[in-house]
C-alpha cells in the first residue's frame, strides 16, 4: 500500500471509528461487563474501573467466537485470567463462556445474572472500539432496562498502527457499519439506520472500494 493510500485509510478509518467507539464519563454502575474479542485490553480495562471501586462485580461474555480462530481458551476464561494476573479478586469475576457472537454474549449474560438474581439496572461496558456502539444497542434491545455507560478499550491514533493492524480495523469498521444498517430489520438491535450520519456511509462505501482496489 503506498503512502497515499494508507493516508486516505487512516483518514476514513478514523472518522468511522470516532462514531462506532462511543465513549462516556465511567461512573458508578451494578457491573463492569466486557465483551468478548481477543484484545487483552478489555480485561486490563475491566480491572483498571473495577479498582475505581465503580461496580462490585465485573462479568466477561466470550466463547470460541468465529472471529479470533487463533485462540485457545474461550475469549472470556483468557480475560478471566488476565484479570487474575492484575490481582482482582476472583470472587467479584462472573464468566459467561459460551456465546459465539454478540448477540449471545448478551443473551447468555442476561440469563447467567437472572439466575444468580443479581440485580442489574446499570453497566460499564466495555469492548473493542468498532464493536461499541452495536454492543450497547444491543444490550438495548435485549433488556431496555439495563443503563449502559459506554467505555470501549482504546487503539489510540490509527497514524501509529502498521498497515496489518489499519486493514484490520479498516474491515471491522466496514462490517459494522453494515451491521447497523441490516440489525435493526432482523431485530437484533434497537437502532433507526437512518439515524447513521451520509458521511459515515460514505466513509464505510469509500473504505470499502480502496480495500478492494489495495488487494
Amino acid at each position: 500500500m503506498d503512502r497515499d493510500h494508507r493516508d486516505t485509510l487512516i483518514h476514513l478509518t478514523s472518522v468511522m471509528m470516532d462514531y462506532l467507539a462511543l465513549r462516556e464519563a465511567p461512573k458508578a454502575c451494578d457491573i463492569i461487563w466486557g465483551l468478548g474479542s481477543n484484545d487483552e485490553r478489555v480485561a486490563l480495562k475491566a480491572v483498571e474501573l473495577y479498582r475505581e471501586k465503580l461496580a462490585p462485580l465485573i462479568l466477561f461474555s466470550g466463547g470460541k467466537g468465529h472471529r479470533w480462530k487463533e485462540l485457545t481458551k474461550p475469549e472470556a476464561q483468557l480475560f478471566k485470567e488476565a484479570a487474575l494476573r492484575l490481582n482482582a479478586p476472583a470472587s467479584a469475576i462472573i464468566v459467561e463462556n459460551k456465546s459465539s457472537h454478540t448477540g449471545e454474549n448478551v443473551a447468555f449474560s442476561l440469563r447467567i445474572l437472572d439466575e444468580s438474581r443479581i440485580p442489574v439496572s446499570s453497566a460499564l461496558l466495555i469492548t473493542i472500539p468498532p464493536f461499541q456502539r452495536r454492543a450497547s444497542l444491543t444490550v438495548k434491545a435485549q433488556r431496555k432496562s439495563i443503563q449502559c455507560v459506554n467505555c470501549p478499550i482504546s487503539w489510540g491514533s490509527a497514524e501509529g498502527w502498521n498497515v496489518e493492524f489499519l486493514v484490520h480495523a479498516a474491515q471491522l469498521c466496514v462490517g459494522e457499519i453494515k451491521r447497523l444498517q441490516e440489525y435493526p430489520g432482523l431485530g437484533y438491535i434497537d437502532f433507526e439506520p437512518g439515524q447513521i450520519p451520509s458521511r459515515i456511509l460514505e466513509c464505510g462505501e469509500a473504505t470499502a472500494n480502496l480495500l478492494a482496489r489495495t488487494r
